[in-house]
């Protein structure tokens, strides 16, 4: 180095194009891998003498039949509680169970806390669904929030909350961020962060709220040379990629509670980042790291080559005699959605009305679960 003249330059993270945003530290993901690992290694056919997995004709983990149960119940927990087509997704090209898809479903039905707190899912249309032509060059950002925070752990002085949420739309990776207030300064320096970890935006995506529209904020995009997008007033499903996110935020901070809130920020992030999206038809992990967490072996994932395989429909009837959950209405967001259980005693001729053990009203379909 001697040899030469050289000059040591700074160069802003808006303008370092060339970084390699892949070895940057945008997600801490050890722990869960580490637990994952852990369980996979006790459920399978792992062979202690040379530490290999046993694995089938097509490279996948074996587990024990005896151990399948356990550990798809121990993965339900660890993905977030994520449903029936994302858990098999998650696993079905790295580990081998006989009949997992009936087991997922077995396990997943049964959750009591998934029957209380999640809500239906309706697919919407997607013809004005924002896209992205490469990594990190739009991020959709949305607020969530207050919420009260009495109801975790935190040694903040004051009663509420709020999570500013930042997604690249290309990748879907997110990030999470706890903030007291949500004024125009706290954004902007969220925002800085999430250069900082990976690249300036093109564009960024982002409701009307006064923090977003503010002269500041204008003031801040135009020096990094962002393009503000706003979404249209009265229109929160046009950033539909926000708003799944802030479903997904409201049940774990329902089933969190008394946990605390920075640790329910990494599991939401994990919860998000780690588990398969059907729009991407593997996870947003996936895409920037290029193997799945759900594959202790790290084998090198294609982003456009996983199928996507929806097993089941969310859609069922009830029959005579089944013991359901009830849609409970006038609840907070963080309440529980669904009370029971209640058996079916009288089911209507097209089977769209039913009567429950104890009720003198007739209760319709959709308010119900299985």
């Amino acid at each position: 180095m001697n040899e030469f003249n050289y000059e040591i330059l700074h160069i802003d993270g808006k303008n370092n194009v060339i970084a390699d945003n892949l070895s940057r530290c945008f997600i801490s993901v050890d722990d869960y891998e580490n637990a994952y690992i852990k369980k996979i290694k006790k459920a399978s056919l792992y062979n202690t003498k040379n530490n290999k997995y046993v694995l089938d004709n097509k490279k996948r983990i074996i587990i024990k039949k005896e151990m399948a149960e356990d550990l798809i119940q121990d993965i339900h927990k660890l993905s977030g509680h994520r449903g029936i087509t994302i858990m098999y997704n998650n696993l079905k090209n790295y580990i081998y169970i006989k009949d997992m898809p009936k087991i997922i479903n077995k396990i997943v039905k049964k959750c009591k806390k998934c029957l209380e707190y999640k809500t239906n899912v309706f697919k919407k249309d997607k013809s004005n669904r924002i896209e992205s032509e490469g990594r990190f060059e739009r991020v959709s950002t949305d607020i969530f929030g207050p919420f009260n925070l009495s109801d975790y752990n935190h040694h903040e002085k004051i009663d509420i909350g709020y999570f500013l949420t930042i997604t690249d739309i290309y990748s879907r990776i997110t990030k999470i961020y706890f903030l007291n207030n949500v004024k125009t300064k706290h954004i902007i320096n969220s925002i800085n962060d999430w250069i900082t970890k990976f690249k300036s935006p093109k564009i960024i995506i982002s409701d009307n709220g006064r923090q977003f529209i503010s002269t500041e904020m204008k003031e801040y995009l135009n020096k990094q040379n962002i393009k503000q997008l706003l979404i249209p007033i009265y229109s929160p499903g046009s950033n539909g990629i926000s708003e799944r996110i802030n479903k997904t935020i409201s049940f774990m901070l329902s089933i969190n509670k008394k946990k605390d809130i920075y640790e329910i920020v990494k599991e939401i992030e994990n919860t998000i980042n780690l588990n398969y999206n059907s729009s991407l038809k593997c996870s947003p992990y996936s895409i920037i790291k290029e193997y799945s967490i759900y594959d202790p072996l790290k084998r090198r994932v294609e982003y456009d080559c996983i199928q996507h395989n929806n097993i089941y429909s969310n859609k069922s009837k009830p029959a005579l005699g089944d013991m359901v959950y009830v849609k409970k209405y006038l609840s907070t967001k963080l309440d529980k959605k669904y009370v029971g259980r209640k058996k079916v005693v009288w089911i209507s001729k097209k089977g769209y009305w039913v009567r429950l053990d104890g009720d003198k009203h007739f209760t319709h379909i959709k308010n119900l679960k299985i």
